[in-house]
C-alpha cells in the first residue's frame, strides 16, 4: 500500500503535493529572471520540462520518503487540487 502526500490547510492556504496539472501554474510564476537569479537551481527561461522535472523530483522522493516539496495555493484560488 503506497502513502498518500499529506494535506495541510490553514485559514488561508492548502499545501499539497504538485501535479502535472499544475504545469502551467508552475511555469507562470517561476519563469522570471529575478527568481532565477536569487536561487541556484532554477534556471531562466523556465520551461515546461523543467517543470516536469521538478514535479517528477517531488514525486520521486516522497515514493522513497527522502522529501516532501508542498505546492501553496490559496484556500479561495482556482487552482487544481489533487482530486481532479
Amino acid at each position: 500500500m503506497s502513502a498518500k502526500f499529506p494535506i495541510l490547510t490553514t485559514n488561508r492556504l492548502i499545501l499539497r503535493a504538485s501535479t502535472l496539472n499544475d504545469l502551467s501554474d508552475i511555469v507562470n510564476h517561476v519563469n522570471n529572471p529575478k527568481i532565477a537569479d536569487a536561487t541556484a537551481t532554477i534556471p531562466y527561461p523556465y520551461t515546461a520540462e523543467n517543470a516536469i522535472f521538478w514535479v517528477k523530483m517531488a514525486e520521486d522522493g516522497f515514493k522513497k520518503k527522502e522529501i516532501y516539496i508542498f505546492a501553496i495555493q490559496h484556500q479561495e484560488s482556482s487552482l487544481r487540487t489533487n482530486d481532479d
